[in-house]
């Protein structure tokens, strides 16, 4: 199957959606981040994964699909990063182990996880879900986004009407800039 532009978000479209990123979104990304990270590398941070995949799809180098949400497309462009890394890391741990082999010697690298962060960022979405913990249609919007899903697929899996996401998305953005404002988040 043939690539053609049409298949792809202009850079344009890539830098509107990304800066319209909400904190939620963010969030969601930052916990994704974490956990990839835990799994499959310790050489980059949470922030630098992000970062990378914002880089990378702004230089075009990652290209975001029309049948994607941004969410999704950075979350695709982490997954395959934070692989990346995992390989590097495991094609330099069997080098590491083949120099041990020949040498006879054994060499242990401390490859300890910060933790802190991740349970800051879960402390973070605990303070978030509480604040919603009333508003069913809210936690259905906030479970989805978190997810990586789509507007219709929110709708869909949570059968909400488009007055009832639109309601909910609102109450979540004013909350949140008033949890932001506050100092909550």
């Amino acid at each position: 199957m043939e690539n053609t532009e049409d298949e792809f978000h202009t850079l344009v479209e890539v830098e509107e959606a990304i800066y319209s990123l909400t904190p939620v979104e963010i969030i969601g990304l930052k916990q994704f981040a974490h956990a990839r990270l835990v799994f499959c590398s310790s050489e980059l941070s949470a922030d630098e994964l992000i970062s990378e995949a914002v880089a990378r799809s702004l230089e075009e180098t990652r290209r975001w699909n029309l049948n994607l949400t941004i969410v999704q497309h950075l979350i695709g462009v982490m997954r395959s990063l934070a692989g990346d890394q995992r390989r590097t890391s495991q094609a330099k741990t069997d080098r590491l182990a083949g120099d041990v082999v020949c040498q006879q010697m054994v060499t242990i690298e401390d490859r300890s996880v910060d933790f802190t962060e991740i349970v800051h960022g879960q402390a973070l979405l605990s303070v978030i879900f509480n604040a919603f913990h009333d508003d069913g249609h809210s936690m259905k919007v906030l479970e989805g986004m978190l997810e990586g899903e789509t507007r219709q697929e929110i709708m869909s899996k949570s059968r909400l009407s488009e007055q009832e996401y639109g309601a909910a998305r609102k109450r979540i953005t004013r909350k949140m800039v008033q949890m932001r404002d506050g100092g909550q988040i």
